[in-house]
């Protein structure tokens, strides 16, 4: 008995002295990857990324450490090109992070939002931009990272618009320019204004834009004596097109327009030149720089086009082998700790064996007591699942009958015709949508209800109505009489307010899925 003990406790000694030898590597194989990060040297594979989460994304070791090994592995994604996968591994090193704890390394966290947020941007999606945005700011505060906390607010202007939110734009602007000049930054509270600038410009107002103009070209510290921009930044050049041409300065305006040329804006400079010989009448020109402008819109769109391809061909590369790698991962984690389980499960089992042995009889009887008891409670269980399964699938069906028969009930033809014969310019008049609302309820007066409850909005329960019914987005926007954008960011809005939560799913399946479910 004591050479057993001997040997179990000498097992436990030789296991805890390999563990801290292993954990000493990971350490300074983290530190190592995240100094190669610091310095801009780029991850050539995801190796180093997936060592250090295999080994750090355990319970025992600490949320710092987990959430620094999935931001290592997001970086290699980066740097090779695989953003979805970067960006999956960015939000999970996010959750492994305990905010709530004081040693959080809020300045890693924010770092991550920060990566996350010009990912984002790769890929248009400017509401993630700005969420992503708004974390980087609140977590640099957390950091007492004054700096890139005004940073991470002056970076949400964009956001602001390419959701053309006009508003934000201006008070975000001014509330960055505000805490620049706080806290002594002076160059950089000069440099907020290109697109409150712009915004000035298209909406006509010449005399707010000249006030900005005059401080980011005085106080910014990006022009040099003859007032050239820095590298880069030429395309302010075509807001000083735009200024003069506004103000009559027409010759002006042409200059800076012929200037974006030669940075390569050429979309630009031809809609401006465009803009100039409109002003100057000069038919020949005109009809020249529209073929060019129409051409240089054609390449960026195809660019455009080209670079969604690629990021849709990487995003179906990611999410088929995500599921072979994820299992490689742990095949090889269950490698790497098998002898040492085995070897500590054979020295439990002999220690425990002979106190075994002398109970076998009684446990086995046990056993097959219980073992009939479940087998009982198993076919009952069976018996009701079946039973469930069997009413799920009459009401359903009855869901679907009911679905068939209120789209061939006369509004929803109408509507169908509407839609159909679009160049007649005619809409739903106020009765058609009553007469829908009515028609609805009376086929869906559970999902009608849940409508009630979530207290929508007209167009909300129009839209969710017409999103149920297989109408697409864009027979909503010729029935509605209304925008894209509009449809879509109501649809968004009728999601939440319905489901109150956030999922994968899009408002047709959540709508399918509740009727057919009744949740």
């Amino acid at each position: 008995m004591k050479r057993l003990l001997y040997i179990f406790i000498s097992c436990i000694v030789f296991t805890a002295i390999a563990c801290t030898g292993r954990h000493d590597r990971y350490a300074q194989m983290l530190e190592e990857a995240e100094w190669m990060n610091r310095n801009d040297s780029l991850f050539t594979s995801d190796s180093i990324g997936l060592a250090l989460v295999q080994h750090y994304d355990h319970w025992w070791h600490s949320s710092n450490h987990r959430m620094r090994a999935y931001y290592m592995l997001g970086c290699a994604y980066r740097d090779m090109g695989e953003a979805p996968a970067a960006i999956h591994y960015y939000n999970i090193a996010t959750e492994r992070a305990d905010t709530t704890r004081a040693n959080c390394d809020y300045a890693t966290l924010f770092r991550i939002y920060g990566q996350m947020a010009e990912l984002y941007e790769q890929q248009g999606l400017p509401n993630e931009i700005l969420t992503a945005n708004q974390a980087f700011s609140h977590y640099a505060w957390l950091a007492h990272d004054t700096l890139n906390y005004i940073l991470g607010i002056e970076r949400q202007v964009d956001s602001y618009y390419e959701t053309d939110d006009t508003t934000m734009i201006f008070r975000i602007t001014e509330q960055a320019r505000q805490l620049y000049l706080r806290y002594g930054y002076k160059e950089q509270a000069a440099q907020v204004y290109p697109t409150a600038i712009y915004i000035c410009l298209t909406n006509g107002n010449f005399p707010r834009a000249k006030k900005y103009m005059e401080i980011f070209e005085d106080e910014s510290g990006i022009f040099d004596e003859q007032g050239n921009i820095i590298q880069g930044r030429e395309h302010y050049y075509y807001s000083k097109g735009l200024y003069h041409i506004g103000t009559g300065k027409i010759d002006s305006a042409e200059y800076y327009f012929r200037r974006l040329q030669q940075y390569g804006h050429f979309y630009e400079s031809c809609k401006g030149l465009l803009a100039v010989y409109r002003e100057k009448r000069n038919s020949d020109s005109i009809v020249k720089y529209s073929n060019l402008c129409e051409k240089a819109l054609s390449e960026w769109m195809g660019n455009q086009q080209a670079d969604a391809i690629i990021m849709s061909s990487k995003l179906y590369r990611y999410e088929r082998n995500q599921e072979i790698a994820e299992r490689e991962a742990k095949d090889a984690e269950i490698s790497h700790y098998a002898i040492l389980l085995l070897f500590s499960l054979l020295i439990i089992i002999v220690g425990i064996a002979r106190l075994m042995y002398y109970h076998v009889k009684q446990k086995r009887l046990r056993e097959e007591i219980t073992y009939r008891a479940l087998v009982e409670e198993h076919m009952k269980i069976q018996i009701l699942c079946q039973q469930q399964k069997e009413q799920i699938s009459t009401y359903q069906q009855d869901v679907l009958e009911k679905e068939e028969e209120l789209k061939n009930e006369d509004v929803i033809k109408l509507l169908k015709n509407i839609v159909c014969n679009v160049g007649s310019w005619n809409v739903p008049a106020k009765k058609d949508w009553d007469k829908l609302i009515r028609t609805y309820k009376k086929y869906m007066p559970h999902m009608y209800a849940r409508m009630q409850v979530a207290h929508l909005s007209q167009r909300e329960q129009y839209i969710c109505i017409l999103s149920h019914l297989d109408f697409t987005p864009s027979e909503q926007v010729i029935l509605l009489n209304t925008s894209k954008q509009i449809v879509s960011n109501t649809r968004l809005s009728a999601k939440r307010k319905l489901f109150e939560e956030e999922s994968s799913l899009t408002l047709v399946q959540s709508l399918k899925k509740c009727a057919y479910f009744q949740i």
